[in-house]
């Protein structure tokens, strides 16, 4: 067999089908960058974190990722403000949520 014959021979079409994800993902993307903004927002204005930190999980259009970290930064950062009440309702909201998540799995 030369190497014109094998040449041949493994000439065949492969068909790719490619998936775009950029479409599916820029929400998600844009919800990643407002929950990194208010990580930085941390320490120079708390507060503001908080709030930041809560306008994540409405957001989402499935209760996922994000949500979570947003809710569980927020709790963290009340408890430092020694906003208890406020703890205590972003956990029950973290709470509802791992509900949710564990019924739909």
């Amino acid at each position: 067999m030369s190497d014109d014959d094998f040449m041949q021979a493994s000439d065949e079409e492969y068909d790719f089908e490619y998936e775009d994800e950029e479409e599916d993902d820029s929400g998600d993307v844009d919800i990643e960058n407002k929950y990194y903004n208010a990580k930085q927002t941390k320490t120079s204005d708390p507060e503001e974190a908080v709030n930041e930190f809560l306008g994540i999980p409405p957001l989402e259009q499935e209760k996922g990722e994000w949500g979570f970290k947003g809710l569980k930064q927020a709790i963290k950062l009340e408890f430092k403000l020694r906003r208890y009440q406020k703890v205590s309702d972003s956990s029950s909201a973290l709470l509802d949520a791992l509900g949710r998540a564990e019924r739909t799995d």
